[in-house]
């Protein structure tokens, strides 16, 4: 029986949180330490014609400066999704959205490194601008980028089923459009990094509040041309992200100053402003068309998304990625069986978007679960016995939906039922009944979505992500006193994954839960790992520290029947001790195994590996 998974626990990351100690990225301070401001463009469209930062560099403090012209001498464009949809950290050619870097300085403070950026001088030639999605997506509009000859990222139309065929056959269909407007998630603290060249083995080491530091660290490798075991991200403790932390742009630009700079290491820490205007955090600029075709009973027979998403100036964020995922949950709850996705995303003169929130599944639940109330209003239904009528049934599971992504187990109506009772619905829709004969609007929102947790890159496979699966690491060790570690690949972020790990090892091995560490480690030092990020982490690292356990239990109890004389198909790991089934007396503290592979090697089985330490990467099945 689990002593500590499911219970209510101290979180082990609160102490060092609570009192202080906790060390965010703006907290670090480097020897030799030279601090980034970034000059931002004012223009949503513009062709920069020189820049001439002669006065600047004579500023006492500044130390060194970066144009487009840096960028292009030793980095290449942005990688992005969909591909070539991206430019170099800094403006090469032409401004494409209000707050593009245009040029950095790195110098001894940031009040100089501001004082700086007003001293360069850079001229525009104003371009014609495109703000609307529609406006943009027209063969009229300003291009964002000449050589595509078009403003379209990507248009594609999905079928699933007969889906004419089925909207044909529908005694009534049910269309309207839907506005998702943008939205940011404007975090407490914004993003901020330390890059450090390595003028005499051109590498670099980078230190940040980084949600995902192998990514990043791949994504500034390709960036910089450098190799990837060149390239070592260090993620600091930092707020939730949620998306809204990205930082390519920040990071690229602080190495290439450390770069001129002669190795010394550049701070730059986005203010709120600079957050707003040229920040991660924002997405879902969305305009929908969509259509239900149902029966008089209730019945959906098929549904329809037309969609056309704003991505911004560039693809650079991955906010791509948020219309493709919708395709794991695409018809949410239901038994719909046929469906469409026809999908546009366009480029526009604005703050490119990124992932935000599980990767884009609301904007998509908000207007399925807004059709299926004006279906039940069309057909005089009440809004919990139309979704009641075409849920998924329990028996029928594993099921596959019309987009072709398997569920494997839900009770749907079960839930709702819950949720109903608990709500006391039948006395609201009453109370709602009177308060209109009052001349009073009491509205009532019954809402239900499938959150498609644990992605995989194969649903992004449609924007150009072209993988299968998202690993995640750990390695779990046993030391010479029965002390257990556990090594990941991402630090704090506030959700409280370090406390699910110690519960689920300190329940695993038997041990109290001041006897597990959790310990972090930078891109180049844990296995292979992402990290937070699409509604994942907490199934993937408790498969991951499992998967590890299991592997040190298998050693653990190799070495036990060795020494208590026995057949490894008759010792178990029960209780905090390893010993033969059955017999409680015949059995050994963990401790004293991991201290006899770690102290007594001439005891081991021949050819045993001493060290009671395993590393698993779990992906999804």
């Amino acid at each position: 029986t689990p002593r500590f998974i499911g219970k209510a626990v101290n979180r082990v990351e609160d102490p060092q949180l609570l009192t202080g100690r906790t060390e965010f990225i703006d907290n670090v301070t480097l020897s030799g330490m030279l601090h980034c401001a970034i000059l931002r463009s004012p223009h949503a469209h513009a062709r920069i014609t020189s820049i001439d930062v002669s006065e600047a560099q004579k500023l006492q403090g500044v130390v060194a400066i970066v144009t487009g012209e840096d960028a292009k001498r030793w980095s290449q464009r942005i990688t992005t999704v969909p591909e070539k949809w991206g430019a170099h950290c800094l403006v090469t050619d032409k401004v494409r959205y209000v707050g593009e870097p245009v040029a950095a300085v790195a110098a001894s403070s940031r009040y100089v490194a501001e004082d700086a950026l007003e001293l360069i001088n850079v001229d525009y030639e104003p371009l014609p601008a495109v703000v609307d999605a529609t406006t943009a997506a027209g063969p009229d509009s300003p291009l964002i980028f000449e050589e595509h000859g078009s403003n379209i990222m990507l248009q594609r139309v999905f079928t699933w089923g007969d889906v004419d065929a089925a909207f044909g056959a529908a005694d009534q269909v049910f269309t309207e459009k839907f506005r998702w407007n943008r939205l940011g998630a404007n975090p407490l603290e914004t993003f901020g990094v330390i890059s450090q060249w390595d003028t005499v083995d051109g590498s670099l080491t980078c230190h940040g509040s980084f949600q995902s530091q192998y990514h990043m660290g791949l994504g500034a490798a390709a960036t910089l041309g450098l190799p990837s075991n060149k390239v070592r991200m260090i993620s600091q403790p930092h707020g939730g992200s949620f998306g809204g932390k990205g930082g390519m742009r920040g990071t690229v630009i602080t190495a290439l100053l450390s770069r001129k700079a002669g190795g010394r290491p550049v701070k730059w820490i986005e203010d709120r402003m600079e957050y707003l205007a040229g920040g991660a955090g924002q997405s879902w600029d969305r305009h929908y068309e969509a259509s239900l075709a149902c029966k008089k009973d209730g019945t959906v027979l098929g549904f329809k998304v037309k969609l056309l998403d704003d991505l911004g100036a560039t693809a650079e964020g991955f906010g791509a990625v948020s219309a493709a995922k919708p395709l794991a949950a695409f018809t949410g709850c239901y038994a719909i069986p046929v469906a469409q996705y026809d999908l546009t995303i366009v480029a526009t003169n604005k703050l490119p978007g990124s992932p935000y929130r599980g990767m884009g599944p609301p904007p998509h639940n908000f207007v399925l679960e807004q059709l299926m109330d004006i279906a039940a209003r069309g057909l005089g239904l009440d809004p919990a016995e139309i979704r009641r009528k075409n849920y998924i049934p329990p028996e029928a599971f594993p099921y596959t939906i019309a987009s072709g992504n398997e569920y494997d187990s839900g009770n749907y109506e079960a839930a709702l039922n819950t949720v109903l009772e608990m709500a006391n619905y039948q006395q609201l829709r009453a109370q709602q009944a009177q308060a209109r004969q009052q001349g009073r609007l009491l509205g009532i929102g019954l809402v239900n979505t499938i959150e498609p947790g644990v992605f995989d890159w194969n649903a992004y496979a449609i924007v150009g992500m072209q993988q299968t699966g998202v690993p995640e690491g750990a390695t779990v060790g046993i030391d010479i006193l029965g002390k257990v570690v556990a090594k990941v690949g991402f630090s704090l972020e506030g959700q409280g994954q370090y406390t699910v790990i110690t519960q689920v090892l300190a329940d695993y091995f038997g041990v109290e839960l001041e006897d597990v560490s959790v310990v972090y480690q930078d891109s180049l030092s844990a296995p292979p790992h992402f990290g937070p990020g699409g509604s994942r982490l907490g199934v993937a690292i408790t498969g991951a520290v499992l998967g590890a356990a299991e592997r040190v239990k298998e050693k653990l109890v190799a070495v036990a029947a060795r020494l208590l004389q026995s057949d490894p198909q008759n010792v178990e790991l029960r209780d905090g001790k390893v010993g033969i089934k059955g017999v409680p007396q015949a059995s050994m503290p963990i401790a004293q195994v991991a201290g006899a592979m770690l102290a007594r090697s001439d005891l081991l089985p021949s050819g045993m590996d001493p060290n009671p330490e395993a590393t698993y990467v779990w992906t999804a099945p």
